[in-house]
């Protein structure tokens, strides 16, 4: 997360097919559980920058970021004032 002239935003990995977590809610927990972390890691993801919206405190998604698959491990550098 970082600010930006009073405002906060998020940079992180997005699921491009979501929701992943709704299939198969019918297996015993365990089952369910190991099938959500391999559907999850099988399925493509990008790197997205989110705004939180101040009044609602939800996020807003703002765009995808540029990349060659999945990327996701963003870090903020300020170069200048702005």
């Amino acid at each position: 997360m970082f600010t930006w002239k009073n405002q906060t935003f998020l940079v992180g990995r997005r699921d491009l097919n979501p929701p992943y977590d709704r299939a198969w809610k019918w297996l015993p927990f365990v089952i369910w559980k190991y099938y959500n972390l391999v559907s999850f890691s099988l399925r493509g993801h990008t790197t997205a920058i989110w705004r939180l919206d101040q009044d609602t405190m939800k996020l807003e998604w703002l765009t995808d970021l540029p990349g060659a698959g999945d990327n996701a491990f963003p870090s903020i550098l300020q170069i200048d004032e702005n």
